[in-house]
């Protein structure tokens, strides 16, 4: 080569690598986003059942988690630029350590796979060139096309069949060691190799094949044959010389994808190289492991794309001396890309577009400022640091920050127990509290906390009311509020004060919606601090959600309680019916390929909290608040809506069957209320009738039809739900026109229908044992106590006199993980708890049953055409278990996308959300179920 032409070269391949350089920067920061938005973190993913939080805390704060995402990635660049590419927080080993025997291991699958498929490639193409439209080319054509629409795992599969279990050529268990013999470890890697080369010889053959026959169309191909050259001469002798660059440059290309699409065969056969690690890091949230992975394989790609572009611009003079733009558009490798977007930015609308772009990245990876970022939740206090926000001086009438992180409400640092005795009443006044949309930057609004008052004692330092778990009314307020069991504990910092909080859920005296809280404050001997409360989560479907945060002083009267002994072992014995639960990782652990898919693809940001119930042991999923996990998770109260039907409808119905008989569902509807309407439709309308939405009353779609149909969102509808008195409703409910069916004969889903059974079974009871008697109480004394379910509470409607009230049972209870759970689990052993027939055997024994032909059709469809079927409140979903066997599954199910779910392999698994009805996910529960028999196999 010429010195010009040498010089050319240089500033050619200079500008190449330049480029290449560039482009290695932008993967970088791609590949950084990508793993920063994975889901979870490994200090969670790796907590054992004895974790503590304060131990996660340290583990999250060891490893930077908590420092914005420009932070880390400037270290991390930094780092690798001097070829430090850091520890792997899974095994705490050096990372170039790890991959370094899986990168060799890797590069010999990728060795021996080029050295089989290009040779046989290049020669193939060539051939198939030469005899251009010959039987042999169209055979080679039709093979090759065949091939590459086969996914790689599916051909790996295949030889593994064929070559492996069938032929038994080569051993099906990869075996590689660099210490063993050249043929032992070319045989041991036979399967592997193989998948790769098929894989990698089809776009060397056709690339070949194209480029051969486009070279043979030239002037000068024309004349060697016009003076009688043969075409095996001018292939070999003209055509091939003049393909050598473009077929290197496919070849190199080639071999760049077959080293990325080594994950895929590595995972296939367990193949102990850095595809493999790449993905056990991902599972194990090893995020240096998979960044240090996944740079060195663009690293690679990169290289191997230069290489093609320089072998290029070598065995084409011409390259030599364009200009750069048209030398990069001759280029068939990812430089090609570059010289598309710069074409791009020439565009009127191109250069907007990509400061736009700039902007986006630059906001992702500017430092965030914790004082002012408007919420900054997903940041936990620096733990064991000394306490920051909710500090003695802010919690003594100091200001502090709006929202804060969840874990400012639990101890931090070196915290002790309570130094103080709490025993006596708390009075709370109604005070002003902020209030501001979640998910908008709008102005911030204030409302009413409303006023309570509760005796409360410490046991063991858990801060215990005595009104717990059930409604303490506000007067003539709007709100109610449930109080939950809180802690207490003390702090070096707090100069001999100790601490509490406790949780809280309010509600709407006219609505079913739950908004969950914590709340905190100091105290000592005979005074308290005051009182911080805030709320990051809600369950509303219809409607916006607002976080609320406020402060305001409150009142203690020590006091030695009456009945205290009462109240501790009422306490003791309740804590002794609790559910075993542990976190959800300890069941995952086992289980990665298919717990991770629990929550679905879509939809996951509305999902409070999911698990499942495995014999007596709970797996749960953190209950996640926009302001970090919910520090008193098992006492978070969800609005689980039409679930109500369930655990609150059949569950009475079925009480008062085993009381009275199961000839109760045969009840008729008209024998216990006088409904006001024009129609004769409600005179044969039963008990069972209305609890199946099956009492051919409605005004929407008066004709049968296979489609779902509802009738809840209709102002009637609206109407029966938002009457104040039992008589608005029963007025309000004979405002529904007849349909042209009988009763038992069409399901139309009318949350009327269970209002209405839950105001006649009330009744009922009534006429047995007098008019003192009511539904609810018999539900918590006669079938929640029992489970170790204390205080249930239910949205309920008074009747015309005030005296008694009647709970909704339609979609009024607000219920815990445990009080859902234990009922499921009762309808599981068919009405039986603890040798007792709490609910009726036959009737429970049906409403959980899996036969494929019971039930209502109700006209729900799910992803794969197939539809749902109701009956006894339970919704049957078709399921087809991995064992092939076909069945109905009930379920409980909620507006929002809550979800229980009773597998028949004593199994339940659970989700509750707050997605609103057009949200992507909300309806879909076919993952539930799946995990479910993953876990345990339904088909025995």
């Amino acid at each position: 080569m010429s010195l010009p032409a040498l010089s050319r070269f240089a500033s050619a391949a200079t500008m190449q690598i330049v480029g290449a350089a560039g482009t290695l920067f932008a993967v970088s920061v791609i590949f950084f986003l990508l793993t920063d938005w994975l889901p979870g973190d490994f200090a969670t993913a790796t907590a054992s059942r004895d974790t503590l939080i304060e131990t996660i805390m340290n583990t999250q704060f060891e490893l930077g988690l908590f420092r914005s995402a420009s932070e880390r990635y400037w270290e991390w660049l930094f780092n690798i630029l001097q070829g430090n590419f850091g520890i792997s927080w899974y095994t705490r080993i050096d990372i170039l350590e790890l991959i370094g025997n899986r990168f060799w291991h890797s590069m010999w699958l990728a060795a021996w796979a080029t050295a089989v498929a290009v040779p046989i490639g290049v020669v193939l193409g060539v051939m198939s060139a030469a005899w251009q439209g010959s039987l042999f080319d169209r055979l080679i054509n039709t093979s090759a096309l065949t091939f590459v629409s086969i996914p790689d795992f599916v051909i790996a599969y295949a030889l593994m069949a064929l070559l492996g279990v069938h032929f038994k050529v080569f051993p099906v268990f990869v075996a590689y060691e660099p210490s063993l013999p050249l043929s032992e470890r070319l045989m041991g890697t036979g399967l592997p190799v193989l998948s790769l080369a098929i894989v990698a010889l089809t776009p060397i053959l056709r690339l070949t094949r194209a480029c051969i026959i486009n070279i043979l169309t030239a002037p000068f191909v024309e004349m060697a044959q016009l003076k009688g050259m043969g075409i095996g001469r001018v292939v070999v002798f003209h055509a091939l010389p003049n393909a050598i660059g473009p077929i290197a440059n496919a070849i190199v290309l080639v071999v760049g994808n077959l080293i990325v699409g080594l994950v895929i065969i590595e995972t296939v056969f367990s193949y102990p190289g850095l595809g493999e690690l790449l993905i056990n890091a991902v599972k194990t949230r090893d995020v240096p492991l998979v960044q240090a992975c996944g740079l060195i394989t663009a690293a690679i790609y990169l290289v191997l794309n230069l290489s093609a572009d320089l072998i290029s611009i070598v065995s084409n003079p011409r390259l030599l001396y364009a200009s750069p733009r048209q030398r990069a558009f001759s280029l068939t490798s990812i430089r090609t890309k570059w010289a598309w977007f710069l074409d791009l930015l020439r565009r009127p609308w191109g250069v907007p577009s990509a400061v736009a772009a700039v902007i986006a990245l630059a906001w992702y990876f500017s430092p965030v400022n914790v004082e002012n970022y408007a919420y900054p939740l997903d940041v936990p206090p620096a733990k064991p640091a000394p306490r920051a926000e909710l500090t003695l001086t802010q919690l003594q009438g100091g200001s502090a920050p709006e929202m804060l992180h969840y874990d400012y409400f639990a101890p931090i640092g070196n915290a002790g127990p309570a130094l103080h005795k709490l025993e006596g009443t708390i009075s709370v006044p109604s005070f002003k509290v902020s209030r501001r949309m979640a998910e908008e930057q709008l102005a911030t609004t204030s409302t009413q906390f409303p006023a309570f008052s509760s005796q409360v004692f410490a046991h063991e330092n858990m801060l215990v009311p005595v009104e717990r778990q059930r409604f303490l009314m506000d007067g003539n307020g709007s709100w109610r509020i449930i109080l939950g069991i809180g802690r207490l504990w003390s702090e070096p910092g707090d100069k001999g004060w100790s601490r509490a909080a406790f949780p809280f859920t309010l509600v709407r005296r006219w609505g079913a919606a739950s908004y969950n809280g914590v709340g905190t404050f100091l105290f000592n001997a005979d005074t308290v601090s005051e009182l911080r409360i805030q709320i990051a989560q809600e369950q509303i479907p219809w409607g916006r959600k607002h976080d609320a945060w406020g402060q305001s002083p409150f009142s203690y009267k020590p006091a030695v309680l009456n009945q205290i002994g009462q109240h501790r072992t009422a306490y003791e014995n309740h804590q002794a019916t609790r559910l075993k639960i542990r976190p959800w990782e300890s069941l995952q652990k086992d289980y990665w390929n298919s717990l991770e898919r629990f929550d679905g693809e879509y939809g996951r940001e509305n999902i409070t909290v999911s698990g499942l119930m495995v014999e007596d042991t709970v797996y749960v999923r953190a209950c996640r608040t926009r302001a970090g996990p919910y520090p008193f998770c098992p006492q978070m109260r969800n609005s689980v809506y039409s679930v109500s039907k369930s655990i609150g409808a059949a569950a009475a119905l079925f009480r008062l069957a085993q009381k009275y008989g199961p000839e109760v569902i045969e009840e008729r509807v008209l024998d216990y209320v006088n409904i006001p309407t024009s129609h004769d439709g409600w005179k044969d309308v039963r008990f069972k009738h209305a609890l199946n939405m099956t009492t051919g009353i409605g005004n929407r779609v008066p004709a049968r039809v296979e489609e779902y149909v509802e009738v809840d969102n209709t102002a009637l509808a609206a109407s029966v739900w938002s009457a104040r008195t039992v008589e608005d409703q029963l007025k309000a409910i004979g405002g529904f026109a007849d349909y042209p069916w009988g009763p038992g004969e069409v399901f139309r889903y009318r949350t009327s229908d269970t209002t209405l059974l839950t105001i006649v079974m009330d009744r009922f009871l009534k006429s047995k044992e007098g008019p003192d008697a009511n539904l609810w109480d018999m539900m918590n004394a006669e079938v929640y106590e029992p489970l170790g379910i204390e205080n249930l509470p239910s949205r309920s409607t008074p009747g015309a006199d005030k005296s008694t009230r009647t709970p909704n049972l339609g979609g009024g209870v607000l219920a815990t993980i445990e009080d859902v759970l234990k009922i499921a689990r009762l309808f599981q052993n068919q009405g039986k708890h603890n040798g007792q027939q709490i609910l009726h055997e036959g009737l429970t024994k049906k409403a959980v049953a899996t036969g494929s032909d019971r039930g209502i059709p109700t006209g729900w469809s799910y992803e794969d055409g197939s539809k749902s079927t109701y009956d006894l409140s339970f919704w049957l979903m078709p399921f087809e278990g991995r064992g092939g066997c076909k069945m109905r599954i009930p379920a409980m199910a909620g507006i929002g996308g809550n979800y229980v779910v009773l597998m028949p392999n004593n199994v339940i698994a659970f989700r509750f959300a707050d997605g609103h009805d057009d949200a992507p996910g909300t309806w879909v529960s076919k993952h539930i179920r799946e995990v479910a028999d993953q876990v345990k196999g339904v088909c025995g």
